[in-house]
């Protein structure tokens, strides 16, 4: 049995201890990620909506950078800022993370990562679950054309530009995702999918 004089000192030790601080949860970042036009931004945007989430892209780090080169936007200069973000691993994640942190929600949805660099450092500061989205080449490309992004684009380019995310490591990232969505069917079916995403997320830890 302890002695008073010892359990005294006990409780005294406690009181200057204060509190106990309890480390707050992470927030959670869903990533959404697929090859060029898989329909990412298409199931983010719907997903955000359905979550109350904020969404961020980082095709707009991308069109920043070359913004800030004073460039148009162009596939030769989407192609050079590509370049430049293979060259510095994890920087469109470093400029995403501040923002995420930055803002008050408790979940954000990113659309577009395409390296293994840049989930690493999403996943150092954040619960990052992704989604694997899948769409035959085919496919994707008659959207993107369809689209009509550059003037000049053509199969050939899109065969080239997907040549170049696979090299960035985009296989990798869609390696073991939290989910995978098969997006072979019309635009129409994006919200039930966006739902049936949202109550997973909700549903698993």
């Amino acid at each position: 049995m302890r002695s008073p004089l010892r359990l005294g000192l006990l409780l005294l030790a406690l009181s200057l201890a204060g509190p106990v601080a309890r480390a707050e949860p992470r927030k959670q970042v869903v990533v959404l990620v697929g090859l060029p036009g898989a329909g990412k931004t298409t199931l983010a945007k719907s997903l955000a909506s359905e979550l109350r989430a904020p969404y961020l892209t980082c095709g707009d780090v991308v069109r920043g950078w070359i913004a800030a080169q004073k460039l148009p936007y162009t596939p030769e200069n989407d192609k050079l800022a590509s370049q430049h973000f293979a060259k510095t691993p994890g920087e469109i994640a470093r400029q995403l993370t501040q923002k995420i942190e930055a803002a008050p929600d408790r979940i954000a949805i990113v659309d577009g990562v395409r390296s293994p660099a840049d989930l690493k450092v999403l996943k150092a500061s954040f619960d990052v679950k992704v989604i694997a989205l899948r769409a035959p080449a085919k496919l994707r490309y008659q959207r993107m054309l369809e689209r009509g992004r550059f003037a000049n684009e053509d199969v050939d380019y899109l065969r080239a530009r997907d040549r170049r995310e696979i090299g960035l490591g985009v296989l990798h990232v869609l390696r073991a995702p939290f989910a995978r969505v098969d997006m072979r069917g019309p635009l129409s079916e994006v919200p039930s999918q966006a739902k049936a995403l949202a109550r997973a997320l909700s549903e698993k830890p």
